[in-house]
């Protein structure tokens, strides 16, 4: 039998392939099967190697870690259950915490640390609270703390220190802990595209690269911390994490230093339910994928039952095993740059990034992104985006399953609620407007708890 070789075919250039597509429509627009993304990016039926750009994004090595996120001031805080995460397959536990801690906090702590576990502590606080952390801590070995002063401004509407600026939180969170930390799954879950989410990123870095510039200190950050949160778009968001990656390393090359840049990735809050909440752990195990395949360093995959459970054995469990499937049954640690080379992927993160740069511009143009926060010009343009979101999702054309399509209608959750699952506003005054986060499902979730509680 001969071989076949394929230098025996003619190629076939983009122009043939959409003339061929053209006439099998049978009059029909081509144009119609253009499918137009939030970000005003077209996604074409098919993709060609001239669809290439010409300097593609490089993809970083595929290392990843499995990664456990928990508050230490949940009410049903177990640190045993957190102490057994650490023999069955956890290697960074993420810590949120807006308090010093007890001493019971800090024996969890110490006894973690001894199983050579990494910890990152995530301080929604200000430097005061930092610094005293920091000393409670001292001596023990794989622990890092990190504030994040402008998210806290943003979630909360007013600064974290009396100061009304986050000069001094910065500068005594480089001293102490040689890192910057952009905590920035707030821009996703309050609404944001993905351009912007990528631009406000970058944005949101560059006001603290500007303060260690300012007060001499940018030699010495050793690490750039970036939390993202991941949703339903699974191919946009590989895209995502990778033209967040490249825009990244473009500012802090602009800055001439090249510190470790760790992403870590976090399921969107925005499309989980607490109805037919079981999809949440299929939901979740595709944001977990698209963070593997995009890049991220580290991933959380929060419980399917977070939104409404205080933390037991069951969701941490299933949550830490849907990872330890993606690596030991799936051997997605295995290969690196999984989606090098595909022309979808490549022409998306090229749009997103090209974007996303442009969108970053215009903000230092007109003064950067704190400036635009007090301005609330920021809040402004999420909303937009939000609204514009909501609306699709209640016309139905974009399903959340369960929810506003194939609804279970013996659907029940009452009787389940640990805590109330809903953002409500607080009635203080704050400095700014805060950008809110809320989930799409919010107002028909609240529509069918007080059918429940009528029939109860």
């Amino acid at each position: 039998m001969s071989k076949i070789s394929f230098s025996e075919f003619n190629e076939v250039s983009a122009k043939e392939w959409k003339q061929k597509i053209q006439s099998d429509l049978k009059g029909k627009d081509y144009n119609d099967l253009l499918t137009r993304t939030a970000e005003n990016i077209n996604i074409k039926p098919f993709y060609h190697q001239e669809d290439l750009p010409e300097k593609l994004i490089p993809d970083p090595e595929n290392e990843w870690q499995i990664a456990e996120q928990i508050d230490l001031e949940s009410n049903k805080l177990d640190p045993d259950l957190i102490l057994a995460s650490a023999n069955k397959g956890t290697q960074v536990q993420v810590f949120k915490t807006q308090n010093l801690f007890s001493a019971d906090i800090i024996e969890l702590i110490k006894k973690i640390a001894d199983k050579k576990a990494r910890m990152f502590i995530q301080v929604d606080a200000g430097e005061e609270v930092l610094s005293e952390l920091a000393e409670q801590l001292k001596g023990i070995e794989l622990v890092k703390l990190a504030i994040d002063p402008i998210n806290y401004l943003e979630k909360k509407g007013t600064y974290p220190s009396k100061e009304k600026n986050i000069n001094n939180a910065l500068e005594s969170q480089i001293k102490g802990q040689n890192l910057l930390f952009v905590n920035a799954d707030l821009y996703h879950n309050a609404g944001a595209d993905a351009v912007q989410q990528l631009a406000y990123t970058a944005a949101h870095l560059n006001e603290y690269l500007n303060i260690a510039r300012q007060k001499k200190l940018l030699n010495n950050i050793n690490e750039v911390r970036i939390k993202v949160a991941l949703g339903s778009h699974y191919f946009k968001e590989i895209a995502k994490l990778r033209a967040l990656r490249n825009l990244i390393k473009s500012l802090l090359q602009k800055y001439d230093i090249q510190p470790a840049l760790i992403v870590q990735s976090t399921n969107a809050l925005r499309n989980k339910t607490i109805y037919d909440y079981n999809l949440n752990m299929i939901r979740s195990t595709a944001e977990s994928m698209a963070g593997i395949l995009g890049g991220a360093n580290e991933i959380i995959n929060l419980p399917y039952d977070h939104l409404f459970h205080y933390p037991n054995a069951f969701g941490q469990r299933i949550a830490r095993n849907q990872l330890l499937m993606l690596r030991e049954e799936s051997h997605l640690d295995k290969v690196n740059n999984p989606v090098q080379g595909s022309y979808y992927l490549e022409k998306m993160t090229s749009e997103l990034a090209n974007n996303g740069l442009d969108l970053l511009k215009s903000i230092e143009r007109s003064g950067g992104l704190l400036k635009q926060v007090h301005q609330g010009k920021v809040q402004q343009k999420i909303r937009e985006k939000a609204e514009k979101e909501q609306k699709t999702f209640d016309e139905q054309r974009q399903t959340l399953v369960g929810i506003n399509n194939y609804v279970d209608e013996e659907g029940h959750i009452l009787d389940q609620l640990d805590f109330h699952p809903f953002f409500e506003p607080r009635n203080e005054r704050t400095q700014i407007e805060p950008i809110v986060a809320k989930r799409l499902s919010e107002s028909i979730e609240k529509e069918w708890l007080e059918k429940e509680k009528q029939r109860t």
